[in-house]
């Protein structure tokens, strides 16, 4: 999607489609999406740490991801762009606040997102 030049800015798992085959996604509800007051780099960031936020909901499959951060961290490693890695996200952090419940998966992610 960002190779493409797209954002999407509520990027969560309600806005995901899943071929039932596995072998394709649609990306959803694009309303939000992009918005001109902060850096095309802060919303790249900001898709990944908000899909991340509502992953650690216990509906979601929460206790997965904090079970396996550090997977977590080697995809992020492998897949973010280094303009997202260098946004500063202080704009977002009232929307990422469920993070601050996972001080250890926060930390984490600061190794990837230097500017959370």
């Amino acid at each position: 999607m960002h190779d493409q030049g797209v954002v999407h800015l509520d990027l969560n798992l309600g806005n995901l489609l899943l071929n039932p085959d596995g072998k394709g996604v649609a990306f959803i509800d694009f309303e939000f999406g992009p918005v001109d007051w902060v850096s095309n780099e802060q919303q790249m960031a900001f898709d990944y740490l908000r899909l991340i936020t509502d992953c650690t909901k216990r509906r979601r499959g929460g206790e997965l991801l904090l079970a396996d951060s550090e997977r977590l961290i080697q995809l992020l490693d492998q897949h973010v762009e280094s303009e997202a890695r260098l946004a500063n996200m202080s704009f977002s952090l009232m929307q990422l606040h469920r993070l601050t419940e996972h001080p250890e998966l926060q930390k984490s992610l600061s190794s990837i997102f230097c500017g959370l």
